[in-house]
C-alpha cells in the first residue's frame, strides 16, 4: 500500500555552488487537497490555473513579464509563495533534500570530472564530466534517504521531465533516466491529475536553495520561514577526493571521516 507520494526537482543556488535536489511527499489522501491550494492561490492573484508555477520565472521580472504570471508586482512574488507554505504546512508534508557543494572540489587535481572503477570482478573503469547536473542526479539519492527510512517500499517518487542528455558514467544519458537508476527508481511518466504537484516540488527545491545561499536577497524571509517551519531532513554528500584525482585513498577518506564523526 503506498503511504507517500513524493514530487522531486533539482536547483542550484550560490552563484553554482550548491547543487540540490529536494523531495516534499504528501499522503495519497491529501494531494487533492494540495492541489486545491494551489489552484485557489493562482485564481486570488488572477493568473490562469493552467500557468505553471516556476519560482525562478517568479523572481526575475524579465521572464515574469513573459508568462501569465506577468500580472504579479514584484513584492507579489514573496507572497505567492508565502501563502502557499503556510497553506500547505497543516496538510505535513516531508520535507527532504540532499546537496553537494562544489566549491569543496575545487581544490582538487580534476573537480569537473569524475574517474574510478566500477566495484566487482572486472574492476571497469569509467570516466565522465562532473558537473552542476551530475551533481543534482546523486544528491537525490541523499534526499529520498528519508522516505525509504520512514516508508520503505510504501512510497512513490515522481519527478519532473529533463531530456537534456548528459554524461553519466560509461555513456550519455537523459537527465531524467538517470533517477531510474541511482537509489530507488523515480517516474517521469507522472499522471496528469498529479502534474501539479511538481509545481509545489519547485517551490520547494528553490526554498533549499534560497536557504542554502545564505543571502540577504528578496524574499529570503520567506524562505527562512519555511526552512523553520517544516525542518526539512537536510542531507550534504561528501565525495570521495579520489574519484576527483587526489592522492588520498578512499580507505584513508573514510577512516578520517569517521574519525570526525566519532569526536563529534
Amino acid at each position: 500500500m503506498i503511504r507517500c507520494e513524493a514530487f522531486g526537482d533539482e536547483s542550484e543556488s550560490a552563484g553554482g555552488r550548491f547543487a540540490i535536489y529536494s523531495l516534499i511527499g504528501f499522503e495519497p489522501k491529501k494531494i487533492e487537497s494540495a492541489k486545491a491550494i494551489l489552484t485557489q492561490l493562482k485564481e486570488k492573484f488572477g493568473v490562469p490555473v493552467s500557468e505553471r508555477l516556476h519560482c525562478y520565472v517568479l523572481f526575475k521580472r524579465e521572464a515574469r513579464e513573459k508568462t501569465k504570471w506577468r500580472v504579479l508586482k514584484d513584492k507579489d512574488t514573496a507572497e505567492v509563495c508565502r501563502q502557499l507554505s503556510e497553506e500547505l504546512f497543516p496538510l505535513s508534508p516531508l520535507w527532504s533534500y540532499g546537496y553537494v557543494d562544489l566549491h569543496e572540489l575545487q581544490a582538487l587535481p580534476t573537480p569537473d570530472k569524475m574517474v574510478g572503477k566500477f566495484s566487482g570482478e572486472t574492476g571497469q573503469v569509467f570516466s565522465m564530466d562532473f558537473r552542476m547536473k551530475q551533481a543534482q542526479k546523486i544528491a537525490y539519492s541523499a534526499a529520498e534517504i528519508p522516505f525509504v527510512t520512514r516508508f520503505a517500499k510504501d512510497v512513490r517518487f515522481w519527478i519532473d521531465q529533463d531530456g537534456t542528455k548528459i554524461e553519466w558514467f560509461m555513456g550519455r544519458r537523459k537527465a531524467h533516466n538517470i533517477h531510474a537508476g541511482v537509489g530507488e527508481p523515480a517516474s517521469v511518466q507522472v499522471p496528469e491529475e498529479y502534474a501539479p504537484m511538481l509545481e509545489i516540488a519547485d517551490l520547494f527545491a528553490y526554498a533549499a536553495g534560497r536557504h542554502l545561499s545564505g543571502t540577504s536577497s528578496f524574499g529570503q524571509h520567506v524562505f527562512r520561514t519555511m526552512h523553520e517551519r517544516y525542518v526539512p531532513q537536510a542531507n550534504k554528500l561528501h565525495l570521495d577526493p579520489s574519484l576527483f584525482g587526489s592522492e588520498i585513498s578512499t580507505k584513508e577518506w573514510m577512516n578520517s571521516a569517521l574519525n570526525g564523526m566519532s569526536q563529534q
